[in-house]
């Protein structure tokens, strides 16, 4: 019993890293914005035609939300945070 807690305990300590410390490789930016919502309170709102297809390179760091914002502002979309709302609003900038 006492080796089973020992096993579990260092699989929570070693395998569990915060999403602060995440980095992405040639992701799809769909499943980077998954992972941040699902971290934090905020909420991504977009079309999926605007995000489709696009894969990226990111270090989240210890602001994943200002880290994404910036990412997807460089794809040349546009970005809105409400701080109030949790929510990030994802356009096309025409």
């Amino acid at each position: 019993m006492w080796s089973w807690a020992v096993l579990l305990t260092a699989l929570f300590l070693f395998g569990a890293r915060p999403v602060s410390a995440q980095s992405f490789e040639g992701v799809a930016l769909r499943d980077v914005i998954s992972r941040v919502e699902a971290a934090t309170s905020y909420r991504f709102l977009y079309r999926d035609a605007l995000i489709a297809g696009q894969t990226v390179s990111v270090d989240l760091g210890a602001d994943p939300i200002g880290r994404v914002t910036d990412l997807i502002r460089s794809l040349g979309l546009g970005v809105r945070v409400d701080e109030e709302r949790t929510q990030v609003l994802v356009y096309p900038v025409t």
